[in-house]
This record gives C-alpha cells, sequence and structure tokens, in this order.
C-alpha cells in the first residue's frame, strides 16, 4: 500500500509532543515502513519542515535521514504548484501535498488534520483511524 504523510505526521517522528499519542503513533507508522506490504512517502515540503523545526538539535540531520530510511521522497513539480494555486483549500502548503500524492498514485494519506485535505482525490485518514483499520 503506498502512503504519504503529511508533514504533521513526520514532525511527530522527530519532536516529542505534548500530546503523547501523537508520537506513539508516529512511532508505530515508523515501524510499519520497514514492512514490504506498506510504502510510506513524504514531500520535499515536509523534509523541508522537519529540517526547520529541528534546526536547534545538533542530531537533526542524523535523525531525519533515520527516519527517511524505509520512506521516499517524492519530487514536486510546478503542476503541484498550480494545484495549490487553483485550489480553494486555504493552506497551499496542504494543497501541494495532496497534488503530490495524488500524481504518486498513493493510496491513502495520513494526517492529523483532515480538515486541509477536504475534497482530496486520495483517500485521508488519521493514524488511529489508520491503525484501527488494520486490527
Amino acid at each position: 500500500m503506498k502512503i504519504f504523510l503529511d508533514s504533521n505526521i513526520f514532525i511527530d517522528m522527530l519532536v516529542p509532543r505534548e500530546n503523547r499519542e501523537d508520537n506513539m503513533n508516529a512511532a508505530k507508522l515508523l515501524k510499519l515502513s520497514a514492512l514490504e506490504d506498506f510504502d510510506f512517502f513524504v514531500s520535499p515540503i515536509t523534509v523541508s519542515v522537519g529540517f526547520y523545526v529541528t534546526r536547534k538539535d545538533s542530531g537533526a540531520v542524523e535523525k531525519i535521514h533515520s527516519r527517511l530510511q524505509n520512506m521516499s521522497v517524492l519530487p514536486m513539480d510546478s503542476g503541484d504548484v498550480r494545484f495549490a494555486l487553483e485550489s480553494e483549500l486555504p493552506d497551499k502548503e496542504d494543497a501541494m501535498q495532496m497534488s503530490c500524492a495524488d500524481r504518486a498514485g498513493c493510496e491513502l494519506i495520513i494526517t492529523r488534520d483532515s480538515r486541509h485535505f477536504q475534497n482530496s482525490p486520495v483517500p485521508v485518514m488519521s493514524p488511529a483511524a489508520f491503525f484501527s483499520r488494520l486490527v
């Protein structure tokens, strides 16, 4: 299954959150990324946000590199930018991510903020909902 991870999920893999469930779900997703049944993808935006959020952490590059071991970074292009500019979605970053995931043939977007992915051509799910479907 081809799964696109939104930036908030990747950040949960990098930094401690007040809501420990977010970090636990991210850790579970990270473990799943090593399984052959799942292909995880992020966008260059996600990696950039990861660098920004962890910029004061001396081990940030190694941590990001480690998290990306079993994930692929999808390319983005002008089509993703145009999609976002023409989209009614207020969060243009998420619109670009949605376009990128759709173009890559992802079957699911996992995010903690599904309202930013309204009318997505790719189904959207929270980590909790994803894990409840796996059982």
